[in-house]
């Protein structure tokens, strides 16, 4: 396509515009590229990882707002973020309404959500046999959850969107 990186460019273009309007709201932020790198990471510079959790709402619930109410659908929701993917299909009006959405919401909604604390368990793992050699085995049985324990796995467990923070 010859027209492919004037095409990116203005995706990037569009999701840095997202990013600045999003970061004027008083409860809605977008991480921006410079926020992640200073914690050793990177960024896919056209997902837009919006954290509400200054609403008081849950990343779905405001999923279900933008859809029904402002017929705006995100990628994926979780307890405190939202990821929205901007693409070569995404114009200045999706954008827009994007964002118009957004600042109505952070205008009109609260939740009663305050100091949210995530009791997560503790992920331990110990690898007993190289991947590689797992993978060229092919020998392996499903197994139900509640009788894995002491089971090798033969896949791995891929959080998912990736970007998402954790």
């Amino acid at each position: 396509m010859l027209d492919g990186e004037r095409l990116l460019e203005r995706v990037i273009r569009n999701a840095d515009m997202v990013r600045k309007r999003v970061n004027r709201m008083k409860n809605i932020f977008s991480f921006t590229r410079q926020d992640i790198v200073a914690r050793g990471y990177d960024l896919d510079v056209t997902k837009l990882t919006l954290n509400v959790t200054r609403t008081g709402l849950a990343g779905q619930e405001i999923e279900d707002i933008l859809a029904e109410k402002y017929k705006v659908q995100v990628d994926a929701a979780d307890l405190f973020n939202m990821i929205a993917i901007m693409g070569i299909g995404s114009d200045k009006s999706d954008v827009d309404r994007l964002v118009d959405a957004l600042a109505d919401i952070d205008d009109k909604y609260r939740g009663g959500a305050q100091n949210w604390v995530l009791q997560i368990p503790e992920l331990t793992t110990e690898m007993v046999m190289n991947p590689r050699d797992v993978f060229l085995l092919h020998k392996s049985k499903r197994v139900p959850l509640s009788k894995s324990v002491g089971q090798i796995s033969a896949q791995t467990l891929t959080p998912y969107p990736p970007g998402f923070p954790s």
